[in-house]
C-alpha cells in the first residue's frame, strides 16, 4: 500500500505535524517487522531527493529561458534586430530541459510508472 511521501521527508517534521510525518524510522521498523528489507525506505528517500533536485533544475532552466526571452529576444524582435545567438541559447536550454525530464521519467520507472512520487504524494513501499 502506498504511503504519503511526506512521512519519509525528515524536513517536513514539525511540532504541529502528525507523528508519522518526517519519521522514516517508523517505516524502517515496519518493514523489518514484516520481514522485508528496511533499506527500501532509504532507497525511496534517495529517489525522492534526486527527483526533487532534478525538478528544481528544470524550474531554474525554465526561469533562465523565460528571462532570456523577456529581456533579450522580445526587445530585439520588437526593434527588428537579429537575435540568433539568444535563440540558439534558448534552443540549447530546451535540449537540457528535455534531457533532465527524460532522466526524471527514468526515475519514475523505478516506482509507479504512471506518476512521480512527488506529484502523486505517495511513495511505493
Amino acid at each position: 500500500m502506498p504511503i504519503d511521501i511526506n512521512y519519509l521527508r525528515e524536513y517536513k517534521k514539525s511540532d504541529t505535524a502528525p507523528v508519522l510525518v518526517g519519521n522514516p524510522q517508523l517505516f524502517r521498523d515496519a518493514q523489518t517487522k514484516r520481514g522485508k528489507d528496511p533499506l527500501v525506505v532509504d532507497q525511496v528517500i534517495a529517489l525522492d531527493e534526486e527527483v526533487r533536485a532534478l525538478t528544481g533544475s528544470i524550474q531554474s532552466l525554465k526561469k533562465e529561458m523565460n528571462d532570456l526571452q523577456r529581456t533579450v529576444i522580445a526587445p530585439a524582435k520588437k526593434a527588428k534586430e537579429p537575435c540568433d545567438e539568444a535563440l540558439a541559447e534558448v534552443a540549447a536550454i530546451r535540449v537540457k530541459i528535455a534531457e533532465i525530464e527524460k532522466q526524471v521519467r527514468s526515475y519514475w520507472a523505478q516506482g509507479d510508472k504512471s506518476q512521480p512520487p512527488t506529484a502523486r504524494g505517495r511513495a511505493p513501499l
